[in-house]
């Protein structure tokens, strides 16, 4: 067998502040603005800074000195808070995952604002902002773990509650916390990936164009609850302010595996998966700079395989073929045979 795969052929993804999806694969930054004796800190400026993108987003407190970010894409943030009468603080080093809602409160110091406090940012131990139950799978751990066929779905059985469907069981290929397999919601950057007929994956994106997913396994919010079981909300990569690129070839051949015990020789194998992947500002000589504002992805995946199986059955002796069943066994004994359409 031999087949080649489009796995999505083009991404072109673009960034734009203020975007909008049906079901927001985003996350979200609150938090509190206080001075050093626990007063609350009205109408102080809090700009969040994408450090890949230099997507800038400004927020001010209120008058209860809370602030609330909202939206923002997955990524590594730098959050610089000012006000007046007070040293500016930045905060630099802050990763937010998908559909993470993380909460950040400042303490400023008296000062002239030309002061600057430099602070790195700590992940949260707990979620105290969200009853959802799941884990992050990100770029990385994609890339590092072994998976056959480059499936980055299989990781997701790492999840507590996630396991795999029963041997010929349709839908998806996710038994999440009992449910049936084809109540599994698949999400990709907030638009519906789910199969309506039989329930699994409609499109399944490469490895090398993932951000990172998120399975769900419960208490998520009301704009993912329309099926009983969990939920993958995917995240694309976007392009980034510099230009990335790389070719890759993955190969699995019988030429490296071992024979099985109960084959006579070895089942021939060739498989192939190869591709690349190229994403950046979009520029366009003497018309367009996309720095800080537009950006694309490239990413092609090609999949060809190959392959044969051994089988083991029962061929006629030399006697049945001429009709003579006087010698044939079953289970070590002699059997006779009668003419069904004797009287």
């Amino acid at each position: 067998m031999e087949r080649v795969v489009f796995a999505w052929v083009v991404l072109l993804s673009t960034l734009f502040t203020g975007s909008l999806f049906a079901q927001s694969p985003t996350a979200n930054i609150v938090g509190r603005v206080v001075d050093q004796t626990g007063a609350v800190i009205a109408d102080a400026k809090i700009r969040v800074r994408h450090v890949e993108t230099r997507d800038l987003r400004e927020v001010a407190t209120d008058v209860s000195g809370e602030f609330t970010v909202a939206n923002l894409p997955p990524g590594h943030y730098r959050i610089m808070v000012e006000k007046e009468g007070f040293k500016r603080l930045d905060e630099r080093g802050l990763e937010l995952q998908i559909d993470q809602t993380a909460r950040l409160d400042f303490t400023l110091q008296v000062g002239a604002v030309t002061e600057v406090v430099e602070v790195v940012a700590a992940a949260p131990l707990l979620n105290t902002e969200s009853a959802m139950k799941g884990d992050v799978v990100v770029s990385r751990e994609m890339v590092d773990v072994p998976l056959d066929g480059r499936d980055f779905a299989d990781l997701a059985y790492l999840v507590p509650g996630v396991s795999q469907k029963a041997q010929g069981a349709s839908g998806s290929n996710f038994a999440v916390n009992g449910a049936r397999t084809d109540n599994t919601n698949f999400i990709i950057d907030g638009f519906n990936d789910q199969n309506p007929r039989g329930g699994a994956a409609q499109a399944r994106p490469p490895i090398d164009a993932m951000m990172e997913f998120k399975m769900q396994t419960t208490g998520y919010s009301a704009e993912y609850g329309r099926l009983a079981g969990g939920t993958m909300n995917m995240v694309l990569k976007s392009g980034t302010n510099r230009f990335h690129g790389s070719v890759f070839e993955f190969v699995r051949n019988d030429l490296f595996d071992a024979r099985n015990f109960f084959d006579p020789e070895k089942a021939k194998l060739r498989r192939n998966q190869f591709g690349t992947v190229f994403d950046g500002p979009v520029r366009i000589p003497k018309l367009y700079n996309g720095r800080d504002r537009t950006f694309f992805l490239f990413n092609w995946e090609g999949y060809r395989q190959s392959q044969a199986s051994n089988a083991i059955d029962i061929v006629p002796t030399a006697l049945e073929r001429q009709g003579d069943f006087s010698q044939t066994l079953v289970q070590g004994k002699h059997v006779a045979l009668l003419d069904p359409a004797a009287t």
